[in-house]
């Protein structure tokens, strides 16, 4: 393929990019918005306030984002673009605007991988990448607030790009890449680190079951560099925040406590909601629907898509169950457009039926 050509497959994305960051601007420069808006309020600001002037965070915290908004409020303090609290606000904004929509490259590069080969990238592959970032949840819910799960997400989906490439090729660069990855979570957001680690489990339990004749030593090795990289990870996350670190240990325990279902039938319906009810039925009919062409059409798909389209199905379905408890049911909601994104890129791609892409695109 020409470098016209190839440049002209990324334009839709360079397009996308430059869509979400004027929308993102226009948020965070609207005069009808707060100076500290957002679910977090004053937070990251502080944190980086206390992050440029004493060189440590005035909370226990994963780092990674604090240190980029202190090094830009650090050049815009150098270049004398106002005060230390003006360049602090100023690098936040920025951050905020300008690195979550790139989430849209690594999926547009899980989408090549994806493709059959020799086929152009169509309309309905341009559309996932679109909803990657254009989504509700990208667009409104992690825009001028919770900035850490906007980052975090850029490495969620580098790190499932990663992940795809070691199945597919099982190159030794790709599994260092992706473990580099993980740990750059690690030190960006304790929650979206953990739910790395559940779909690691989810995609290698799966791989387990479906090519049970030819793992044994390259088995043991791959669990091995696992529980390796899982014990650094949290040993960082220990380090830097300990409380967090007993919270998600914890997880398992209180995962389904209080489920957010019997608080709905109960008429104390906190979660189950607008925008949460919306996401949630629409994922569950996304998830159910896939999961019956991918079974139906396992036998015409090459086996290492099956297994990560399968992993992807798994991982919504579990986002999107009402019976999660109360305190983690609308962080894990809000992340259900992740492996859905996915698992219909690889859908798409193996069937062209209109009765199946008109209906599940009206979904998204």
């Amino acid at each position: 393929m020409t470098i016209n050509k190839q440049f002209k497959q990324w334009i839709p994305v360079i397009v996308f990019i430059a869509i979400a960051i004027a929308f993102r601007f226009y948020r965070t420069s609207n005069e009808n918005h707060y100076l500290l808006a957002g679910s977090d309020g004053p937070y990251l600001p502080l944190q980086v306030r206390s992050l440029f002037e004493h060189c440590k965070l005035a909370f226990p915290d994963m780092p990674l984002l604090f240190v980029l908004c202190t090094l830009v409020a650090k050049l815009f303090y150098f270049l004398h673009l106002g005060t230390v609290n003006e360049c602090v606000l100023l690098a936040v904004r920025f951050i905020d605007t300008f690195l979550p929509p790139y989430a849209v490259i690594p999926v547009y590069l899980i989408a090549k991988v994806l493709r059959k080969e020799g086929l152009k990238i169509k309309f309905s592959y341009y559309f996932l990448v679109a909803f990657s970032i254009f989504s509700f949840t990208p667009l409104y819910i992690f825009s001028f607030q919770l900035q850490k799960n906007g980052l975090a997400t850029i490495l969620i989906f580098t790190f499932l790009f990663y992940v795809l490439k070691i199945i597919t090729n099982e190159r030794k660069s790709d599994l260092i890449k992706a473990i580099v990855v993980l740990i750059l979570c690690a030190f960006t957001h304790f929650g979206s680190f953990g739910f790395l680690v559940f779909i690691t489990i989810t995609t290698f339990s799966v791989w387990l079951l479906t090519q049970r004749n030819s793992y044994e030593n390259h088995t043991c090795r791959i669990l091995l560099s696992l529980v390796a990289v899982l014990i650094v990870s949290f040993s960082l996350i220990a380090f830097f925040d300990f409380t967090r670190f007993l919270r998600i240990i914890n997880v398992p325990f209180k995962l389904f406590e209080a489920p957010v279902l019997l608080f709905a039938l109960a008429g104390q319906n906190f979660v189950l909601n607008g925008s949460n009810l919306i996401i949630l039925i629409a994922m569950n009919l996304l998830a159910i629907t896939g999961l019956i062409i991918l079974v139906r059409r396992r036998k015409q798909i090459d086996t290492n898509k099956y297994i990560i389209g399968l992993s992807m199905t798994i991982c919504t379905i579990f986002l999107s169950n009402p019976i999660l408890g109360l305190e983690w049911a609308s962080r894990l909601f809000m992340l259900a457009y992740i492996p859905v994104t996915i698992l219909y890129l690889i859908l798409y791609n193996i069937t062209d039926s209109k009765w199946f892409k008109i209906p599940t695109l009206s979904v998204f």
